[in-house]
C-alpha cells in the first residue's frame, strides 16, 4: 500500500506551460478590461521561472513582455554588474529601485537570471 506522499507526478507539457501562462500572465497584463474583471486569485503578480540551463526561461520571460506590452527590467549578475557600486548594499539598492521604477511603469517584467549570484550577500565567486 503506498501513501499518497509518494506517488509520481509527470512534469507539465509545453503545451501546459503555455496555455496557463498564457491564461494567467499574457491575457491579465495586455488586455485591462480582463485585469479588472478577472479575479485577483486568477491573475499572477509573480512567476518563477525554473530549469536547466538553455531550457528557453529568458526567452519566455521577454516573449511574456514583448506580447503584453510590458516594460522589460533585466537584473541578471552579467547586466548589473559594477551599474551601481555603493558598498555592500549596493546591488540590494538597485533592485530596490528597479522595483519602484517597475510600479510607476506597469505592466512591467522583472526579470532575475541566477538570483542566488544577485543576493549573495557580498561573497566572492568562484571560478
Amino acid at each position: 500500500q503506498r501513501s499518497p506522499q509518494h506517488t509520481f507526478c509527470p512534469p507539465p507539457s509545453a503545451q501546459m506551460i503555455r496555455s496557463l501562462i498564457i491564461e494567467h500572465c499574457v491575457l491579465p497584463l495586455a488586455q485591462t478590461d480582463i485585469r479588472q474583471k478577472a479575479p485577483k486569485l486568477l491573475t499572477a503578480r509573480s512567476l518563477l521561472l525554473y530549469g536547466p540551463k538553455g531550457s528557453g526561461k529568458s526567452m519566455l520571460a521577454r516573449a511574456i513582455a514583448t506580447e503584453t506590452g510590458a516594460t522589460f527590467f533585466d537584473l541578471s549578475p552579467h547586466v548589473i554588474e559594477g551599474k551601481y557600486t555603493q558598498g555592500k548594499t549596493g546591488s540590494a539598492t538597485l533592485i530596490y529601485k528597479v522595483f519602484i521604477c517597475a510600479q510607476d511603469m506597469a505592466p512591467s517584467v522583472i526579470y532575475i537570471d541566477q538570483v542566488d549570484q544577485v543576493f549573495q550577500g557580498g561573497k566572492k565567486k568562484k571560478g
